[in-house]
């Protein structure tokens, strides 16, 4: 299993984990909490073949099948240790973190999900926050690059 934390063989019905996030498991080692989940939703999700959740990122979402049933596994995972019941859009990031054992990481995703969840239902339109971004857009606006966003305007 090398450069692999853990690997979900769904066929053969078998997880193999690193010993260190077995223990990390036992002892609720948050992030290896979210690995082993994770394993776990690949079988309840009835993913094929062998998935592999490795150090290497690109090395994991090396095809769009793939890429998918990650995706697919990291949101059962996000759900499983934050259900909705337990967490909710306006929780800062540490709230998650303590009322759910999980990785700042973790907490991170599970805020995003929810409030993309959030917008779909609503028909809010995303916020950027940061004037950075803004900026950018801005500035490549008067570069002559045409964006199909609409933008607020500066009257300067």
């Amino acid at each position: 299993m090398p450069g692999a934390e853990a690997l979900a063989r769904t066929e053969e019905r078998q997880i193999n984990i690193r010993c260190s996030v077995y223990r990390g498991f036992e002892s609720r080692n948050p992030r290896d909490v979210f690995t082993f989940i994770h394993e776990v939703g690949h079988f309840l999700l009835s993913h094929k073949g062998i998935a592999a959740r490795s150090d290497n990122i690109r090395e994991m979402y090396r095809n769009a099948a793939t890429k998918l049933q990650e995706e697919e596994a990291n949101y059962f995972t996000s759900v499983f240790l934050m259900p909705s019941e337990k967490v909710n859009k306006d929780m800062a990031p540490d709230e998650i973190m303590k009322a759910c054992g999980v990785s700042r990481s973790a907490a991170i995703r599970r805020l995003e999900e929810l409030n993309r969840e959030h917008r779909r239902r609503t028909g809010e339109i995303r916020q950027f926050s940061s004037p950075n971004i803004l900026n950018f857009f801005k500035e490549k606006e008067k570069r002559g690059m045409e964006l199909k966003t609409i933008l607020p305007r500066d009257d300067n």
